[in-house]
C-alpha cells in the first residue's frame, strides 16, 4: 500500500472509537481536522487534499480509498440507522435528512458506519510496526489517533460540521448547510 492516505484512513479507524467511525461526512470532518489541527503530514509524506465543497471539507481521495479498501477486503462500510435521531432536536434532523436525500452518506436506511475487518486491523498493525522500523513516534502517533478519537469520533455531527465551519470558515464557503448552523 503506496499511499499515504490510506495508511492514515486505516491507522484512524484502528483507533477509532470501538473500531469505528460512522457516516462519510464525520469521517471527512475528522480527517480535514487530522491535517489542519494536528498535521498528520508531518508523519506521512500526504494525506488528504479538500476542498471547500458542499458539505464542508471534501476530498474525493477519500471516496476512492473506501472503495479500494473495502475490495481489498481491509474495511468495511454497513448501512445503519441512527435511533439517536429522535432526540436529538430539528436541526439535526433537517442535516440528517437533508445529507440523506442528497446521498452524501447512504441509501435511504441511514448513515454507513466504517470498520476495519480483520485483515484491516492486521494492516494496520503492519503498518505501525513499519513506521516504527522507520524511527517514527508511533507512541506519539497513537495518542494523536486516540486524542481526535475521542474528542470527534462520537460527537454528534452537527456539533462536528459547526465546529469544523467555525474553527476553518473557509471551508465552509460552498456550504449547502451553512444556514443549519
Amino acid at each position: 500500500m503506496k499511499r499515504s492516505h490510506q495508511r492514515v484512513l486505516l491507522l484512524l479507524l484502528l483507533y477509532a472509537g470501538n473500531g469505528r467511525i460512522q457516516g462519510i461526512t464525520r469521517l471527512q470532518k475528522i480527517l480535514y481536522l487530522l491535517k489542519r489541527d494536528y498535521n498528520i503530514d508531518k508523519v506521512f509524506d500526504s494525506s488528504y487534499d479538500f476542498e471547500a465543497y458542499r458539505f464542508g471539507p471534501y476530498s474525493k481521495q477519500l471516496y476512492d480509498d473506501i472503495d479500494f479498501l473495502e475490495n481489498m477486503g481491509l474495511i468495511k462500510g454497513q448501512a445503519v440507522g441512527d435511533p439517536s435521531l429522535a432526540s436529538e432536536g430539528e436541526e439535526k434532523l433537517l442535516l440528517i435528512d437533508y445529507l440523506l436525500a442528497s446521498g452524501e452518506e447512504t441509501t435511504n436506511s441511514g448513515e454507513r458506519l466504517f470498520t476495519l475487518t480483520s485483515s484491516g486491523k492486521k494492516k494496520a498493525e503492519d503498518i505501525l510496526k513499519k513506521l516504527k522500523s522507520a524511527g517514527t513516534n508511533t507512541s506519539e502517533l497513537m495518542s494523536l489517533l486516540a486524542k481526535v478519537k475521542s474528542k470527534f469520533a462520537e460527537m454528534n455531527l452537527s456539533s462536528l460540521i459547526h465546529y469544523v465551519y467555525r474553527k476553518y470558515p473557509e471551508s465552509a464557503i460552498n456550504s449547502e448547510l451553512k444556514h443549519l448552523l
